[in-house]
């Protein structure tokens, strides 16, 4: 299993910075706004982003314009439906994120895989709402500004005991060539599920 195409959901300048780490891999990265949000405006950070380096002299113009091309933005969430991997990057609060996650795992294909840029603390409860668990990872990326420096120095791979073992595999060769710092956390499930606890089986 590879990432052949990427889908970043959430319009926040961590979630351009993202975009921009993934494209320098030469995937295609398309961001989608999960709330009211002005993807010109996201597009217009990376743009900077991208012209920073050129002028700090890590990146040449002609890269600059390949890693920009291979980056679009689309203003509702069916973009993410034929997405490789999706990655929830918003900042609501937890009964919010829980509710984006399980929206978006029901349209999502078969074989993709789904993320959210979340602590591994968080990445049980955040997973309680959905029904493909071993298809569910956390991906935490750290050092995400739009200062002219590496996207990303350092991510947090997380993963559930029911993670299954090509999604693994595939998850940390992505983030191994996405990070030299890569850190991987394994938490285990909640005792009881969410959806026993609901239905008082405890």
């Amino acid at each position: 299993m590879s990432f052949s195409s990427v889908t970043i959901v959430g319009a926040g300048p961590v979630s351009g910075s993202i975009a921009v780490a993934i494209a320098r891999l030469g995937t295609p990265v398309t961001i989608v706004r999960a709330a009211r949000a002005d993807l010109a405006r996201v597009l217009g950070r990376i743009e900077r982003r991208l012209g920073w380096e050129v002028d700090a002299g890590t990146l040449s113009p002609a890269e600059s314009t390949v890693i920009r091309a291979r980056i679009d933005a689309a203003p509702d969430l069916s973009a993410h439906a034929a997405a490789a991997l999706v990655i929830e990057s918003t900042s609501g609060d937890s009964r919010s994120r829980r509710a984006l996650l399980a929206t978006l795992e029901a349209s999502l294909s078969p074989g993709s895989v789904l993320a959210a840029n979340a602590p591994a603390q968080d990445l049980t409860a955040l997973a309680e709402v959905l029904r493909r668990r071993d298809q569910f990872v956390g991906m935490r990326f750290f050092r995400a500004g739009f200062a002219p420096a590496p996207a990303s120095s350092l991510v947090e791979l997380s993963l559930l005991a029911d993670t299954a073992p090509g999604v693994s595999a595939a998850c940390r060769a992505f983030c191994t060539r996405l990070s030299k710092d890569l850190v991987v956390q394994a938490e285990s499930p909640p005792r009881i599920g969410y959806r026993e606890y609901l239905h008082g089986s405890a």
